[in-house]
């Protein structure tokens, strides 16, 4: 499940690419599907972590260490805790 929590962000920003790029292109519907859909699935990976949260606690996923200077360790990342989990699915679930 960590690696898919980047996915919930992201999501959304793809279908938002895809349509902007290809909308004109495509049908109405198509459209929708891709807006609705992206959103949609964002909602169940943020379902999916609220089941891990609840279970195991805060979840935290490094993307990539920023730098490192001596003892010193700033990466970039997503940390998932309760409060986060649940402005996920208030978002993306109002958002769908």
């Amino acid at each position: 499940m960590n690696s898919l929590i980047p996915l919930i962000p992201f999501l959304p920003f793809i279908g938002f690419i895809i349509n902007g790029l290809f909308g004109r292109n495509l049908s109405k519907t198509t459209v929708g599907i891709i807006g609705s859909g992206t959103l949609l699935m964002s909602f169940l990976l943020s379902v999916a972590c609220f089941n891990q949260v609840a279970a195991t606690g805060a979840i935290q996923y490094t993307l990539y260490n920023f730098f490192a200077v001596d003892s010193l360790s700033v990466n970039f990342g997503f940390l998932v805790d309760q409060l986060s989990v649940w402005m996920m699915l208030i978002v993306t679930g109002v958002g769908f």
